[in-house]
């Protein structure tokens, strides 16, 4: 799947509200992270990147006591859906998650999908 990387969709859930380039930020921490840990996440991320791929991000207020995993990725997928998208979202092969904390110590949880061209 890594030949042909149309755009990358990400969403973070935080309880820290970026603008734009924290949001970037946000997403280059998770794919660092991903990457050391899972070999297909880093070979499709670089896939990605080097084939100039576009990343499209979003972001979500984090509250611990609504957001379930079922509720964000359900949240995901419909925004996925809402980029006239209608691809399926298969787990460790174009659909990928990354929890950790943000700069004030917060849960934070980013969602990775990687479109392919022709999708």
């Amino acid at each position: 799947m890594t030949s042909s990387i149309e755009a990358v969709y990400y969403m973070a859930w935080t309880s820290v509200t970026p603008d734009q380039e924290g949001l970037a930020k946000m997403m280059r921490y998770g794919a660092e992270f991903l990457a050391k840990e899972n070999r297909s996440f880093k070979d499709i991320y670089q896939a990605a990147v080097d084939g100039g791929a576009a990343f499209h991000g979003s972001f979500q207020a984090y509250q611990a006591q609504g957001h379930s995993p079922q509720r964000m990725e359900a949240e995901f997928i419909g925004w996925i859906r809402d980029q006239g998208i209608q691809s399926f979202l298969i787990p460790k092969q174009n659909f990928f998650i990354r929890g950790m904390k943000d700069t004030q110590h917060q849960d934070t949880f980013i969602f990775f999908f990687f479109k392919e061209a022709g999708e």
